[in-house]
């Protein structure tokens, strides 16, 4: 049996004004009373099995949990990086604390059942609130899931990335960060299904990039490529270089690309007065893949590793 999964990348960008959650409107067509509106239609629009969410602070966050259709159709899963200025949720009178951050992970609730779930921080502690090697202005965190698909019994794992913006650039904090997430992918059981999607801030095809050892993760644009021209794969430059969201897998053989694209969707909102606008700075990142679910990937894992 074949199944599709659906993933969307989405920085939610922690700029703009952050009040509007609660029905306060901050002002300009960035507030985020806007754009997390916009994000709504964009997700009841295509309806995702999974997301990957970057910069999530507290505004976010409450949105997130009190909207009624993402109570409806999703779960969400986080935690906060507990940086040195982040005492908690809310402050004392319940208002966000704006320097909170977390990278979400939400998941359909009719599709899948959650398994496991945790979190680690990159740097040399990762059990525990740690700055990211180098980098010593706030902490960066990594949240993962396990799930099962209700129809099918396929099992597989989420993680939701950010690293240090440095990384691009070939910077301490971020080529170590990526290392660490390599170590994990190799940490998980032989034959895992397992995917890495978010905001990496490496630049494809740049000399960290072709760095990075795709013996232990894989990037689904590459994968995607045979369906360019059939118009299956879509953003305004397919081969440009300068964009930072990615989606890896651990390889294996039996996962094909169903689509592959970048979006810069804008959405106008009457009803809540919203005007026309962006989600966030960041493009979309929508994926489709085709999994055969009856397939062993244990042996090809193994014989790949002796090689």
């Amino acid at each position: 049996m074949k199944t599709t999964l659906s993933f969307l990348c989405q920085n939610l960008w922690n700029s703009g004004n952050q009040k509007g959650i609660q029905g306060e409107r901050g002002g300009g067509p960035d507030e985020l009373y806007s754009r997390s509106r916009r994000f709504r239609e964009l997700v009841r629009e295509r309806m995702p099995d999974v997301i990957f969410g970057q910069e999530g602070k507290a505004g976010w966050v409450l949105f997130l949990e009190k909207d009624p259709f993402f109570n409806e159709h999703y779960t969400m899963i986080y935690k906060w990086d507990d940086s040195n200025t982040c005492r908690g949720k809310f402050n004392e009178r319940g208002k966000p604390m704006y320097t909170c951050s977390c990278v979400p992970i939400l998941f359909r609730r009719d599709k899948f059942q959650l398994l496991d779930s945790g979190y680690f921080w990159y740097g040399e502690t990762p059990d525990r609130p740690s700055y990211p090697f180098a980098d010593t202005s706030h902490y960066r965190i990594c949240t993962w899931v396990k799930l099962r698909e209700k129809e099918t019994g396929l099992e597989f794992y989420n993680y939701s990335i950010h690293i240090h913006n440095d990384a691009h650039l070939g910077g301490t904090a971020g080529t170590k960060a990526l290392e660490q997430l390599q170590k994990e992918a190799d940490s998980l059981p032989e034959g895992s299904l397992a995917f890495f999607g978010g905001d990496y801030n490496i630049l494809y095809r740049d000399p960290v990039y072709q760095g990075m050892d795709w013996a232990r993760l894989a990037d689904l644009r590459d994968e995607a490529k045979h369906i360019e021209k059939e118009g299956h794969c879509t953003a305004p430059d397919p081969t440009r270089s300068n964009w930072r969201d990615h989606l890896f897998i651990k390889p294996h053989p039996h996962i094909g690309v169903k689509h592959w694209g970048f979006e810069r969707p804008q959405y106008a909102i009457p009803e809540e007065n919203v005007e026309s606008g962006r989600i966030s700075d960041h493009a979309s990142l929508f994926v489709d893949v085709v999994i055969d679910t009856e397939k062993d990937y244990t042996p090809y894992q193994k014989t790949f590793k002796e090689e």
